[in-house]
């Protein structure tokens, strides 16, 4: 390639405009600060790209700038389809990856040009331009020369590149210079416009992984464009240094923010749960107002009536204290009662086996009256007359024994206890005091209500049971005793008046029913059967005495108890009397007093409750607003941190090769583009930035472009 080619593909590739003419001088002067510190290679990158009318990419190629501070080798990575030195005639050596320059001039800064085997190299962005001419979308081939209102859209798209470095870190500039002797009007919104001279820029900017749209419309009699211009350069700026310090507050003030609202709102919760709780309260106090009112009303009445009860107090301390002396006489009488019973139980077990003894006694006379019936009947009259002798001496043993009972019974006095122990109205007494006591005393809820069945209760009700047995038994034993020497003295009548034939009559009575048998079988079985009754009777004594002595001790512990229950109600009565005098003397003294503090504290707490009712009213208007600002707060957090990587900035971050992570990281990188230009004639013409000559150098031609550069930055700077 001739020098004059080489010129041209450089213009053609730094050629921007004045709307991006910024940003090369940024990128220069990134250039220029390689060259401090310790010597050593430095290089800066920069891509270039055509677009074609809509944004499509049509070429691209990679210019590296590399300063070798003293050495001669230079070695590159990447894999390349071709290589320019655009510098010098050293021509480079190309291996698998890699790119290699020696015998360099140490002391020129060296240029050359490189173009990836492919065209899709990642870049932070995408582009999508469209065009209207007087608001009808138009293609852009038929615009040149248009005459009215042409509208450019440009929709640049974020593209999540694999270099977290482009992703977060490179600024897009977009803008284009328009021409005002040849266009009549430009409009740009949100763009900065700047007039120089007879050209107006305007220049757009995007921060890094943001998505926008800009819309440029340009009024023109006969339409031209030089094509829209982008450039994505590092955010270096010494400014730019506060994003991440913003970024890493940003996440503490946001969990703050979150804290205090979650807080604040929990608060307003509670504060709204308070509601009821006041509205119920406040009722309370109003009813306490009127309760307070009404208790003061009956304050001369209820201290009359307390005078009433303290003197009835007294009047029942006086009567249960006589009480006294009644249960200890009933517990005397209690140990009275007992021997009683004690004594009769004694004297009817003595009587049980004598009773015994004379069952089997009349037992045995019937035996032998049957056995003399049945050998008179078989005419043995000699074993009859002797059977006739054994039931004499029979009858004279039995008759011995019942006199024998007789003599016990009229002997023990048992009777005589009983009816003793019957008429201990004492007893009686004590039972019904005690009951009275214990109703009294559960009806004032002094006591827990007692059931019918207590101990003394029981006791009373087994003395009774007690007496009454034995009175029944010793009845049955006299008739029993008195039938049965009725029946021995008939016999004995018989044996001596007819001898053996007496025992024939009863037998021949037997046999045809007659009275006397039916009178002596009738008789032997009363006899038997009210002995056996008996002593059942007896058995049951000496059960009941076991009862009557097991609750002996606890009926007298039951007197003693109720002894203690007055005495302690007694005492009871006489401090509820004297507290009751207390309280009644505190109250006529402090009524007036306290029922006006009474009346200024509801007062004042109904007010302090109605305040605070009236503050719960805003706790909706303050939760709405709290969500408001953590709406907006969430909403522009959501918007920095999802509509682009401004928060990502990191201008100390690393910074990435385009061609190949084995080079070294870059002192700068920067990608121009422009989009096909728009011009009568030849489409693809480049209006030079400067007047070609034959002789000038590459560096030279180089450092002209960005001498007028950089004094079109400073005319821009300065209004001129």
């Amino acid at each position: 390639m001739n020098k004059k080619n080489i010129k041209r593909n450089i213009l053609k590739k730094t050629k921007m405009g004045v709307a991006v003419s910024q940003i090369v001088l940024m990128t220069s002067l990134n250039m220029l600060s390689g060259f401090a510190g310790v010597p050593q290679v430095t290089v800066d990158e920069t891509v270039y790209t055509n677009l074609d009318y809509y944004g499509a990419r049509k070429d691209l190629s990679i210019v590296k700038g590399v300063s070798l501070n003293g050495y001669t080798d230079f070695s590159d990575y990447g894999d390349y389809s071709n290589v320019i030195n655009m510098t010098s005639d050293n021509a480079p050596k190309l291996d698998a990856n890699q790119v290699s320059f020696s015998s360099l001039d140490s002391s020129k800064k060296f240029y050359y040009e490189v173009t990836p085997k492919s065209n899709d190299l990642e870049l932070p962005w995408n582009f999508d331009v469209s065009y209207k001419l007087n608001g009808v979308p138009t293609k852009a081939e038929n615009l040149a020369g248009a005459s009215g209102m042409v509208e450019i859209n440009i929709n640049a798209k974020p593209v999540k590149t694999k270099s977290d470095y482009l992703n977060n870190n490179m600024i897009l500039m977009l803008g284009t210079d328009v021409d005002m002797t040849k266009n009549l009007s430009v409009e740009a919104p949100g763009a900065q416009i700047q007039s120089l001279g007879k050209n107006t820029v305007v220049l757009f900017m995007a921060f890094p992984g943001e998505e926008k749209d800009f819309t440029i419309r340009i009024g023109s009699d006969s339409f031209e464009s030089a094509g829209i211009m982008m450039a994505m350069v590092p955010a270096t700026m010494d400014s730019l240094d506060k994003i991440k310090e913003i970024n890493d507050a940003k996440d503490d003030i946001k969990d703050s923010v979150n804290a205090i609202y979650n807080s604040s709102n929990a608060l307003l919760d509670v504060m709204n749960s308070m509601g009821g709780g006041l509205n119920s309260l406040n009722g309370g106090l109003k009813e306490l107002q009127s309760a307070r009112a009404t208790i003061h009303s009956y304050g001369d009445s209820l201290t009359g009536q307390t005078d009433t009860a303290i003197q009835n107090l007294n009047s029942l301390a006086n009567t249960t204290s006589q009480m006294v002396p009644h249960l200890v006489t009933s517990k005397n009488a209690l140990n009275d009662f007992n021997k009683d019973i004690n004594k009769i139980d004694k004297g009817v077990s003595d009587l049980k086996p004598v009773l015994y003894d004379l069952t089997d006694s009349m037992g045995e006379v019937d035996s032998s009256i049957s056995h003399i019936g049945y050998l008179l009947n078989q005419a043995k009259t000699a074993e009859a007359a002797t059977a006739m002798n054994d039931l004499s001496d029979k009858l004279i043993l039995s008759k011995k024994k019942a006199q024998q009972l007789q003599q016990m019974i009229d002997g023990s006095g048992v009777l005589a206890t009983a009816s003793n122990a019957a008429g201990n109205i004492n007893i009686y007494s004590m039972d019904q005091s005690l009951r009275q006591l214990y109703g009294g005393l559960a009806g004032a809820n002094m006591i827990s209500s007692a059931s019918g069945n207590t101990a003394e209760s029981l006791y009373y009700r087994s003395l009774q049971s007690a007496v009454a047995s034995t009175s029944a038994m010793y009845q049955g034993l006299g008739k029993m005793l008195g039938e049965t020497n009725a029946y021995i003295d008939a016999l004995n009548a018989g044996i001596a008046k007819d001898g053996v034939n007496a025992v024939k009559n009863i037998n021949d009575s037997i046999l045809t029913g007659k009275d006397l048998a039916n009178n002596t079988t009738d008789m032997i079985d009363d006899i038997q059967v009210t002995t056996l009754n008996l002593t059942e009777i007896i058995d049951d004594m000496n059960a009941l005495n076991k009862t009557v002595n097991s609750y002996h001790d606890s009926t007298l512990s039951a007197v003693d108890t109720a002894n203690n229950i007055i005495n302690s109600v007694d005492t009871n009565i006489n401090v509820a009397a004297d507290t009751l005098n207390t309280i009644n003397n505190m109250y006529k003294n402090s009524k007036d007093t306290l029922n006006a503090g009474t009346k200024d504290s509801l007062s004042a707490s109904m007010e302090i409750v109605n305040k605070s009712l009236d503050a719960l009213k805003v706790t909706g208007t303050i939760k709405q607003s709290n969500d408001t600002l953590k709406s907006v707060w969430d909403e522009k957090v959501d918007e920095l941190e999802n509509d682009s990587n401004i928060l990502k900035i990191d201008t100390e971050a690393t910074k990435t090769s385009f061609t190949s992570d084995k080079n070294p990281e870059p002192n700068s990188v920067q990608v121009v583009l422009r989009t096909q230009e728009i011009k009568k004639g030849d489409s693809d013409a480049v209006v030079d930035l400067e007047n070609e000559d034959e002789n000038m150098t590459p560096i030279k031609r180089i450092g002209n472009i960005f001498k007028k550069l950089f004094d079109f930055i400073r005319s821009f700077v300065s209004g001129k």
